[in-house]
């Protein structure tokens, strides 16, 4: 009796429904898997490129994938108006496989440097990828309701497994070596195909994205004639400025390292910040969205990040640990809180036009904002300045808290306009 009556307690606690608990479990596992797939992707093009090139190389970096991930993104765009939702989400965690084991068999093969930069530039792709196809299928299973209370939630799965990635690389990479870590990276993103075929079978799929697409131009881009739309990638804009500065200050500071104590160093890192993530998604992602709303979500972390960097110029002795003090913010707060509110946002918008708007920011204006944070980056030159470029970043998050406020305030708006006997007619398709 008291087991039968600890689930229902536990239920409620997380905030999930009797209806959700397969779809919540599915997607929990789902995103366990994703986290898997990037934590060894990640720590091993990281630690490969930093032990073979100069820290001040990682601009091109920035500028190469943004490159190539509007190459993907015209295909992706293409693709969207000509094929299945479930077809379109399997060929994104196929690119991701395929990505991972190619690049193993290249360190298999040839120890050139250019592989080695090629491996940072892939993790850009795959970092892109996965989280499009995984909110892409969170966006079709629930409602604005449902995302406010599980958004944070079935996010946990990625946190946990970063977190235990994280800690398992100091204790695995000296047995297995650097690369291998990319055969673990693909078993997790060969995982994450089974939780999908089972995932959509609970998801209200449409046959097709479109039934008579007009050209994938029109039907992508057609979507920033809607002032919201345009506020919501605004915001996302200026997210990803900051993710970028940020973490290109902290690959500046922990650089000159070897490959090995790189990875360590990574994995311990991300073994604290990935804990502080898990903790907040529990116990206070779903409470701060129900007691005050996406509005206060989108600025959390903009504004912590805003204040640590300030702090730089307050006691410049300390610099180095307010740089990598953004970046543990980034990783702890960006998912549990900032990511799960952001992702909101979408939700008032109909399925295709919430996929066409992802692939809009994903694809389309997360690589232009990397080619222009490496314009930015390389400005700075053989001359880079903590203090200089934190200015930088002050004016960016200072930007961010902005369009946070002003996407919060349109989001309530729209909300409005959409309740039954509201005077404005609805806008939006929900299908």
């Amino acid at each position: 009796m008291r087991t039968a009556g600890f689930f229902p307690l536990l239920r409620t606690m997380l905030g999930v429904e009797q209806g959700e608990v397969r779809s919540v479990s599915l997607m929990v596992a789902h995103s366990f898997f994703i986290g898997g797939t990037t934590v060894f992707f990640e720590t091993a093009a990281s630690a490969t490129f930093l032990a073979r090139f100069d820290a001040r190389l990682l601009p091109w970096v920035y500028v190469a994938a943004a490159v190539t991930s509007l190459g993907a993104g015209l295909a992706y765009a293409r693709l969207q108006h000509r094929t299945s939702f479930a077809a379109l989400m399997r060929g994104t965690l196929g690119v991701v496989l395929l990505l991972a084991l190619g690049l193993r068999l290249g360190f298999a093969t040839s120890h050139a440097p250019w592989l080695a930069f090629a491996g940072l530039v892939a993790y850009r792709l795959v970092s892109s990828l996965t989280d499009l196809e995984y909110w892409a299928v969170a966006s079709r299973l629930y409602d604005v309701g449902q995302a406010k209370r599980l958004f944070g939630l079935v996010g946990t799965g990625e946190v946990t497994a970063r977190l235990l990635g994280s800690i398992a690389v100091p204790l695995v990479v000296r047995s297995i070596g650097v690369p291998n870590l990319l055969l673990l990276s693909a078993g997790a993103v060969g995982a994450c195909l089974v939780l999908l075929e089972a995932t959509l079978g609970d998801a209200p799929v449409e046959s097709a994205i479109a039934v008579e697409p007009p050209s994938w131009r029109r039907g992508t881009f057609a979507l920033l004639a809607d002032p919201y739309v345009v506020t919501v990638v605004t915001v996302a804009v200026l997210a990803t400025f900051g993710k970028f500065f940020v973490d290109f200050g902290f690959l500046r500071q922990i650089a000159g390292r070897s490959e090995t104590e790189l990875a360590v160093f990574l994995g311990w890192f991300g073994a604290g910040t990935q804990l502080v993530s898990l903790l907040l998604r529990v116990l206070v992602s779903r409470p701060l969205l129900e007691r005050f709303g996406v509005r206060a979500g989108v600025l959390v972390l903009p504004v912590l990040h805003a204040l640590c960097t300030a702090l730089i110029f307050v006691a410049p002795a300390h610099a180095p640990f307010f740089v990598i003090g953004n970046q543990a913010l980034y990783k702890s707060l960006k998912h549990p809180i900032d990511n799960a509110s952001f992702k909101v946002l979408y939700q008032p918008l109909g399925p295709r036009q919430r996929l066409g708007a992802q692939l809009l920011v994903e694809i389309f204006f997360v690589p232009a904002i990397a080619a222009t944070s490496g314009v930015v980056m390389l400005a700075f030159g053989r001359h880079y300045d903590v203090f200089g470029f934190s200015v930088v970043l002050l004016v960016t998050f200072g930007l961010w808290i902005v369009a946070g406020r002003r996407a919060g305030r349109r989001y309530d708006a729209v909300l409005s306009e959409d309740l039954p006997g509201s005077p404005h007619p609805a806008r939006r398709a929900r299908a």
